[in-house]
């Protein structure tokens, strides 16, 4: 029975690692492979291919020592571990991202995101301004606060970005506040603090659909208002890979201190 178990949970852990390294082919495939640590799928996925069948080649032909066993079932429960914060994370991000957002908040804040070099907002960017747009339209007396600096390679702070293009949408200057020297997530909230008007009690983060969960996490620590999320649509093939690298992130900041 236990030989069995054994034998099931490696070939669970191979086909683990072939879906792995699929999605990072397909990735490749799309044009998307210098996305930011695409290559954990890459990595990810050849460990679990190689483990698995080096250990079921040693206990196909009887030779599985002790000390390989050990080391496969401690392998096992890291994975296990990791799949099921994966999985949790994910769920929640779900759920954050597909509730409806407040109406008639105080403020939005804007996240950004990257802008191109000729000043134009990336794709990612432009469906957090459209969805910004939308709200403010249905909201006439929201202010908003575009939050963003100036990365490498990037023709306008992305804040000033923000607020260029709803300008250019129809949304006076008089509503958009700037801030434009942030460059992570934890930055955009923490500079943004001492912008926001003393009379706002409400805010909505604006930000993509896998990006929600973690910037309101985030804001909650940082802001003294209500927070709640706004999710701009996102979809595609990279969408599990931002998923998995937003749970990465949160880990990364929760051990800096960056969320308590």
């Amino acid at each position: 029975m236990k030989r069995t178990a054994f034998r099931v949970v490696n070939i669970a852990e191979g086909a683990a690692g072939v879906f792995a390294l699929v999605y990072y082919c397909l990735c490749v495939f799309f044009n998307a492979s210098g996305r930011s640590i695409l290559y954990i799928w890459l990595i990810g996925g050849g460990a679990l291919v190689i483990k698995s069948i080096f250990v079921l080649c040693l206990l196909q032909s009887g030779r599985l020592k002790r000390c390989v066993r050990v080391f496969a079932n401690c392998f096992s429960a890291v994975f296990l571990v990791w799949s099921v914060c994966v999985i949790s994370f994910s769920a929640l991000s779900v759920i954050e991202m597909n509730k409806p957002p407040t109406e008639e908040l105080d403020c939005i804040l804007v996240l950004g995101a990257r802008v191109n070099s000729d000043g134009a907002p990336s794709g990612a960017l432009n469906s957090r301004i459209e969805t910004a747009f939308a709200y403010l339209i249905r909201n006439p007396r929201t202010v908003v606060l575009a939050a963003g600096g100036q990365g490498q390679g990037e023709g306008l702070a992305e804040g000033e970005c923000i607020k260029q293009e709803l300008v250019k949408k129809g949304i006076s200057p008089e509503r958009i506040l700037v801030e434009n020297k942030s460059s992570t997530t934890v930055e955009n909230i923490k500079f943004s603090k001492t912008m926001i008007p003393n009379d706002v009690k409400t805010v909505g983060v604006v930000t993509n659909n896998f990006h929600v969960l973690r910037s309101v996490i985030t804001a909650r620590c940082y802001l003294e208002q209500d927070i709640t999320g706004i999710s701009a649509p996102f979809s595609g093939i990279l969408l599990p890979h931002y998923m998995l690298r937003e749970f990465i992130t949160f880990v990364v900041e929760l051990f800096r201190g960056n969320l308590i």
